[in-house]
């Protein structure tokens, strides 16, 4: 009863038995829960009280309940799947692989291709959305090529209109319209695609084109209006444009490019003083490259030049006396003894005055004024030489062999106008305003050019690498790669006040860069169009020669791909290449992106983070001598992909290999006249061949000069009918019975400005010069392995440097 009382007068803070045992079923106490089953009387009771005791007492007495939160959690920077390809594949299936094959063979029997090999099918059939494929010289990637396109067209139901097919040159592109049209007339695969002739051959062109070509189909939505700059002089480039291949501006271009130039140097104070002390280096500090230099003269002919020296040298200053008159310029022509060279006396024309120094002035050193031989009617002098030009060659070899001081050598009156204004400058404490016009020649390259074209030139270089100029000039600046005086520095401050100024002319005049297209696309929001649907075009990638592809291309191209992305659509890559021809870093391009594909296009984790990579090693020209002997030049080639050309035609021709000729000099009548009586040996071997190629002997030569002095010297036995001649570069992918190579390939240059570009670009793990020095390996063996049955290579003789070194010295 007492306890009962109790509870009766226990707090009005009360609980109902209810929720008591509500409570009491969830309590973690084995005993509680087994008296909320069984509700003993006593012991429900008295926890019962107790409960309401307390749950009185928490009423009466509340405590403060400190709930703490964070709401600023950071997140992590990489928090989110950077991924562009995947995780989603193509949907092969093996019953579409069967159906494939078996029309394929169909195919085959109505002539219309060729059956593909193992390794062909794995790329043919690959359900990677990003695929890398390894294909060597001769592999026969064009025809792999074209049956991709016809299984993701026919098989894959792929829409042809989002399938882009990328080729280098107007030439391959149009090849490969061609057998892919070729193939469409199969009439299973015809009646899949199911166009007419000419909106087929309509839908081809759209298909398969250049870069360039397709981002200015592009841009013609995007750019109304706009001129694109490389089309200037060149409207036939519209159909496939490709800067690899064009080595030269139009007269267009060039008077745009010198427009900008001279504004530029007018406008800019800094581009200005840069320029100006370019051109006070290079006319005042003129250095002649003789290759003659280091012949050696005896005591008797030293005396004779010696003797005739100042009667030589006063002759020569009356030949060039009224042109300096004419033009105003203040130098007394008047021989100057020069420093004694082995006890004998010799000459200078006269000596440069300026306010730091005195400069030796040399005047028709070659023999020439105005690119015309000078001649005299001194009979004193002619009693004792031949001709003026012989003499004055004789004593450039002598002098300019010996000479330690800066001097200038005039030969033309434009070098006589170069060498007045820069005396103008010297002088002047008040800059003028007009831009000289003069050639120059950053170390490393191989000849001069104007210094317009020279700036453009190293522009559009460091563009292809996908690089803002200005940018990578204060990057060069900042980490101090040059001296103040060098050349390289001027040259970088000139640069990168000259590009921004000729775009922005480009875009008064209603002109655009592809450059600018490219790096826009990949870098700017608005740089691609708004609209997605523009982009479809661009969904499935299909890029040939991709070993050939530049940085910048690449950024333009996962531009493309994330913005699909980012509308849900999946885009898919397959690049197709061989890091071995790769063979125009010199313009920008970059094999490193094709060695390791995987760095540079990010998959899915679901797929492994992995790109697809296939190899088609089997060789479908050369016979495997000639292929090891290619495979023996690449040695030396720091970074590469491994492999080893497999080759299927059968030797039956003896082929020993590469054969080796040294001892050629390619200067001379004699050392063409040995090659070209070899061409026509090989051609009249190749003429008794039962299976022939159309193109029989293929000459390909290191410069344009001897490749046209062969093309002469062959005239005189008439028509040569399956006779080819191209250079080195002008070679790869084409292919001839015999290959006759003409000249050994070496780079011994130090490319200061370039190595600074790569150092600052972060994408290479090479200096300019070692991949510089490796692309030369790899054009030998470009041209090595056009050949089918037999290859002759003269050489002048085998340097180290060189990369006949590799086969006159192989293991």
């Amino acid at each position: 009863m007492g306890l009962d009382k109790q509870i009766d007068k226990s707090s009005a803070h009360r609980v109902s038995d209810d929720q008591l045992f509500d409570l009491l079923k969830q309590s973690p106490s084995f005993w509680v829960r087994f008296a909320s089953r069984i509700r003993s009387a006593h012991f429900l009771n008295a926890l019962k009280k107790s409960f309401d005791l307390g749950y009185g007492q928490g009423i009466d007495e509340p405590r403060e309940l400190l709930i703490q939160y964070q709401d600023n959690v950071s997140l992590s920077k990489y928090g989110f799947d950077e991924s562009i390809y995947g995780p989603d594949k193509f949907a092969v299936t093996e019953v579409l692989k069967q159906q494939m094959i078996k029309d394929t063979e169909k195919a085959i029997k109505a002539g219309l291709v060729s059956m593909p090999s193992e390794s062909q099918w794995k790329m043919i059939f690959s359900d990677h959305p990003a695929s890398s494929v390894v294909a060597g010289a001769g592999s026969g990637k064009s025809t792999t090529l074209v049956l991709r396109v016809v299984f993701m067209v026919c098989y894959l139901k792929i829409d042809i209109n989002e399938i882009q097919l990328i080729s280098f040159t107007r030439a391959s592109c149009e090849e490969l319209r061609e057998k892919i049209k070729k193939v469409f007339s199969f009439e299973v695969w015809r009646d899949v695609i199911n166009l007419k002739e000419d909106i087929l051959d309509k839908q081809l062109k759209r298909l398969v084109r250049t870069f360039h070509s397709a981002l200015y189909a592009l841009s013609l939505r995007q750019y109304q209006n706009f001129d694109i700059f490389e089309f200037l002089g060149n409207r036939k480039a519209k159909d496939g444009f490709n800067p690899l291949f064009v080595s030269h501006l139009t007269d267009e271009q060039r008077e745009i490019v010198l427009e900008a130039y001279r504004d530029c140097f007018c406008y800019v104070p800094e581009f200005r003083n840069a320029i100006v002390k370019l051109y006070k280096k290079n006319v005042l500090s003129k250095k002649l490259k003789f290759a003659e230099i280091g012949k050696n003269y005896d005591d008797k002919k030293l005396k004779m030049a010696s003797d005739r020296d100042l009667l030589l040298t006063e002759t020569v200053n009356k030949l060039w006396k009224e042109d300096f008159e004419r033009i105003g310029l203040d130098i007394h022509l008047e021989p100057q003894l020069l420093k004694p060279y082995s006890g004998y006396k010799f000459y200078c024309n006269a000596i440069i005055k300026t306010a730091t120094k005195s400069i030796p002035l040399f005047l028709s050193l070659r023999g020439t004024k105005d690119n015309e031989e000078i001649t005299t009617e001194n009979e004193e002098l002619l009693e004792k030489i031949r001709t003026i030009p012989i003499a004055l060659m004789m004593k450039k070899n002598i002098v300019l062999h010996h000479i330690t001081t800066e001097y200038v050598h005039v030969q033309t009156l434009d070098d006589l106008e170069k060498l007045k204004f820069a005396l103008e400058l010297e002088d002047k404490t008040e800059i003028q305003k007009e831009a000289p016009r003069f050639e120059f020649q950053l170390e490393g390259n191989i000849s001069k050019t104007s210094i317009e074209e020279a700036l453009f030139s190293e522009a559009n270089f460091i563009q292809n690498l996908g690089m803002e100029v200005p940018v990578v000039i204060k990057k060069i600046l900042e980490n101090k790669f040059f001296r103040q005086y060098a050349d390289e520095y001027q040259f970088a401050i000139a640069l990168s006040h000259f590009i921004p100024y000729l775009e922005k002319i480009l875009k008064q005049k209603k002109m655009v860069l592809f450059n600018r297209l490219f790096l826009s696309g990949a870098n700017h929001e608005n740089g691609l169009p708004k609209n997605f649907q523009q982009l479809l075009n661009f969904k499935h990638l299909l890029i040939d020669e991709f070993q050939d592809i530049s940085p910048q291309i690449v950024s333009w191209i996962k531009a493309i791909h994330r913005k699909l992305v980012s509308n849900d659509i999946t885009p898919t890559i397959m690049a197709i290449g061989d890091d071995w021809q790769s063979i125009y870093g010199w313009r920008g391009s970059a094999s490193e992106l094709f060695i390791n594909f995987h760095k540079y296009f990010p998959v899915h984790k679901d797929l492994g983070g992995k790109t697809g990579y296939y190899q088609m090693v089997h060789n479908y020209r050369s016979l495997e001598p000639i292929l090891r002997d290619a495979e023996k030049i690449l040695r030396p080639v720091k970074n590469k992909i491994d492999k080893e050309a497999i080759a299927v035609k059968k030797n039956d021709t003896g082929c020993m290999g590469v054969e080796v000729i040294t001892g050629i000099d390619f200067k001379t009548n004699t050392g063409i006249q040995t090659i070209v009586a070899r061409i026509i040996k090989e051609k009249n071997w190749v003429s008794n061949l039962a299976n022939k190629d159309k193109n029989q002997v293929m000459i390909l030569s290191r410069t344009r000069d001897v490749r046209d002095r062969i093309a002469g010297d062959l005239k005189r036995y008439g028509p040569l009918d399956g006779v080819k001649l191209y250079t080195y570069h002008q070679s790869k992918g084409l292919q001839a019975d015999v290959a006759i190579l003409c000249g050994d390939i070496s780079y011994d240059l130090k490319h200061r400005f370039r190595n600074a570009v790569y150092k600052v670009s972060g994408i290479f793990n090479q200096t300019y010069d070692e991949a510089a020095t490796d692309e030369i390996y790899r054009l030998a063996y470009v041209a090595a392995t056009r050949g089918i049955r037999r290859v002759i290579w003269f050489v002048e003789e085998s340097q180290i440097s060189g990369a006949s070194w590799q086969l006159r010295h192989s293991p």
